[in-house]
Parts: structure tokens; sequence; C-alpha cells
């Protein structure tokens, strides 16, 4: 028998990046979201996370130009929902990067194995014209935001809809290799949307402990 001049190889980690526009302190739904599914990931063997976001001046400038649109002025305090701090504790052993431009986003983008980022209009609108799929590894969207809102009467809303079931964002998300959906619904807009795209229904996870802690502080009857 041959002696064994060589340690075993280990498996190549996978470096996942997640991409947000918004701040994580902002503390919204996708924010949590990504914090608490981060944290998760990085604890398995061989996967390292990452998430990404724009810095506080790109944020403010985000509010600004809704401040334009909107015609009233927004609070810039409510990109700061959460704490660093308490963010950081969560997310374990990932971490989190704010970066200035779309340059250093790409970049920073490049040296991951996988991207999932939020199925918005916006992130699907700068990843495709201001980074570049081409670019960047295999982007993942997930579907945080519904594709179309039922029986819609006001006018915006029945625009919102045209938008993410039209041309628009069939354009804009045209480079992304796979979705993934949190219902049967959903999942067959993609599909109808992106035929021969990879469609992967995975259900928002439902917190039964959290919910049952929740409850007892309210009264019902």
């Amino acid at each position: 028998m041959k002696p064994i001049t060589g340690a075993a190889k280990s498996p190549a980690t996978l470096k996942v990046a997640f991409y947000s526009t918004y701040i994580l302190e902002y503390g919204g739904g996708f924010e949590k979201y990504l914090v608490e599914t981060a944290a998760k990931l990085a604890d398995m063997p061989d996967v390292e996370t990452t998430i990404i976001t724009m810095d506080d001046a790109f944020m403010t400038k985000m509010n600004d130009m809704q401040s334009r649109i909107m015609r009233q002025k927004i609070d810039h305090s409510i990109n700061y929902k959460e704490s660093l701090s308490d963010i950081t504790r969560r997310l374990g052993k990932a971490r989190y990067q704010k970066v200035k431009s779309f340059k250093e986003l790409r970049q920073k983008l490049q040296s991951y194995d996988v991207i999932y980022s939020k199925n918005e209009l916006r992130e699907a609108f700068f990843l495709k014209y201001f980074v570049g799929y081409k670019n960047i590894p295999p982007v993942i969207f997930g579907g945080h935001t519904s594709l179309q809102y039922p029986n819609p009467k006001a006018l915006p809303t029945k625009v919102r809809n045209f938008l993410y079931n039209g041309p628009a964002y069939k354009l804009l998300a045209s480079g992304v290799q796979k979705f993934h959906a949190i219902n049967t619904y959903e999942a067959g807009l993609y599909q109808s949307l992106f035929p021969g795209k990879t469609v992967v229904k995975v259900y928002n996870p439902f917190d039964i402990e959290r919910f049952k802690k929740t409850a007892d502080l309210y009264e019902y009857g």
C-alpha cells in the first residue's frame, strides 16, 4: 500500500452575498429576513455570508428624491429603526458591509459565488443598468414583494401591477438566474413571466413561539 502523502482536500467555501439597496438599520421586513437568513447560513460549515448595502449617504439621497416625488418632507430618522450594535449581534458570524457607489458594489459582488436580492423594480434596475448582470455571479431574486395585488381599484395599484407583470419587469429582471417565490400563486406568475427560468417555492417561516408570546399581550373578544 502506498503511503498517504497529502492531506484530504477540504470542500470549497460557498460565498453568498445578500444585496439590499436599503441599509439594515432601516429595519423593514426584508432587512430582518436578511439578518436572520445570513446568520443561519453562516453557522453552516463551509458557508460564508455577507450582507452588502448602499451606504447612509445613498439612503439620504433616496429619501430626498422620494420627498420631491411625494411633495412632502421625509424624516431621515426613519432609516434607523434598528441599532447597528443589535444588528451586529444578531448577525453572528455573518458580515455587514456598506458601499459608496455602484462601481464599488460591482467589485464587491464579483468575489462571491451567488447573490440573493429582493425582487423590487429598484434592485432590478440598479443591478441591470448600474452593475450589470453579466459582470457579477448568478443572481437569485427573493419574492418578498408581491408581483400582483388582487382586485386593484386605485390607479397607483393598477400601474404597479402593470409594471410588475409587463415588459418593464421582464426587461429589468431578465438577467436573474432563479426566483424564490413564497407561495404557489406567485410561483405561477414568475413561471409565466420568465419561462425556462428556475422558480423555487419556499414559504416564509412562521415563528409559532413568537406569535404565542405576542398574542398573550392582547385580549380578544
